[in-house]
C-alpha cells in the first residue's frame, strides 16, 4: 500500500481520515501543529509535530519519504465504499 502524508491529521476531521486510511491498510504519516491537534487522536502511523510554515521540517519529511502517492481519486473511492455514497 501507499504511504500517505496527512496534514492536519491530529484534528477532528484529519484524525478520522487517518483512522480510515489506517484501517484500510495504508501507511500514514501525520503532520500537525501541536497547538491545535492532539497526539491521542492519531491512531495509525507516525505523528510529526510541526507547523506547515516550518520549511526545514517539511524538507526533511519530503526527503525521507521514499514513496508518496497523491491519491485523491483513490481516497474518494475509499470514502464512497466506506460511507456507501453513490
Amino acid at each position: 500500500m501507499a504511504k500517505i502524508l496527512v496534514t492536519g491529521g491530529a484534528g477532528y476531521i484529519g484524525s478520522h481520515v487517518v483512522k480510515l486510511l489506517g484501517e484500510n491498510g495504508y501507511e500514514v504519516l501525520t503532520y500537525d501543529n501541536p497547538s491545535i491537534g492532539h497526539k491521542w487522536a492519531v491512531l495509525y502511523g507516525d505523528l510529526i509535530k510541526a507547523d506547515l510554515a516550518n520549511k526545514e521540517t517539511l524538507r526533511k519529511v519530503f526527503k525521507n519519504l521514499s514513496l508518496m502517492q497523491l491519491c485523491i481519486l483513490q481516497l474518494l473511492l475509499l470514502f464512497q465504499k466506506v460511507l456507501k455514497i453513490l
